[in-house]
């Protein structure tokens, strides 16, 4: 942190430059512990109870019921009673793999068997 700033009362160089104001400081003990808007706690994010963060998210809209990865895990999180998000498998039933081999095929088809080649 800047140390120097904080000692003269003020934010760190970061938050200052924020022209966005997406960053802020404080103590975290201050922000009360309901405040909808400064959760620990994000879907894809470790349970705070492990790792016990000190930064806090504020969403500026509201998040939907059910979100999925973006990545290609077969996970979703499901928002509960409480409002958390807990995950969930997605067993995707039905669903078969395969190589869609029309998918990788491209003009380059010739250079990509040469570099195999040699």
């Amino acid at each position: 942190m800047c140390v120097d700033r904080l000692e003269v009362g003020l934010k760190p160089a970061c938050v200052s430059a924020c022209v966005g104001n997406a960053l802020d400081f404080g103590v975290i003990e201050s922000v009360p512990a309901n405040r909808e808007q400064a959760r620990a706690e994000i879907p894809g994010f470790p349970d705070p109870a492990i790792t016990h963060p000190n930064i806090r998210f504020q969403p500026i809209k509201q998040l939907p019921d059910e979100l999925t990865r973006t990545d290609s895990m077969p996970l979703k999180y499901h928002k509960d009673e409480q409002g958390r998000y807990r995950p969930a498998i997605d067993q995707k039933q039905g669903k078969t793999w395969h190589w869609n081999l029309a998918r990788l095929s491209s003009r380059e088809n010739p250079l990509v068997l040469f570099t195999l080649a040699t």
